[in-house]
């Protein structure tokens, strides 16, 4: 806890009631929320970047010859194929 000293050096204890302490902080007010509006545009910015650099991508396996979703996911991700899971004694059924 911050003691009265620090309060007063942080500007954060109002001495502005009747009795010093009394009422202390019924002036703060807490900051404005932020912009939902900006917020929004933020975000429409940043998927248009992010659209336009996956097309690129896109664009640039097509020319190397992938044409299947798996192809492209398997690009895109960085996922290399995985070997089958090996059944270790043999079939389930005869």
């Amino acid at each position: 806890m911050l003691s009265e000293v620090d309060k007063e050096r942080d500007g954060t204890c109002s001495r502005k009631g009747p009795r010093g302490g009394v009422g202390e902080g019924r002036e703060w007010r807490p900051a404005p929320p932020p912009c939902a509006a900006a917020a929004a545009s933020s975000r429409a910015e940043q998927a248009t970047r992010t659209a336009h650099r996956l097309v690129q991508e896109v664009e640039a396996l097509l020319i190397e010859g992938v044409t299947t979703n798996l192809g492209f996911a398997r690009a895109l991700t960085g996922v290399a194929l995985l070997p089958r899971a090996v059944r270790p004694y043999g079939p389930t059924r005869p």
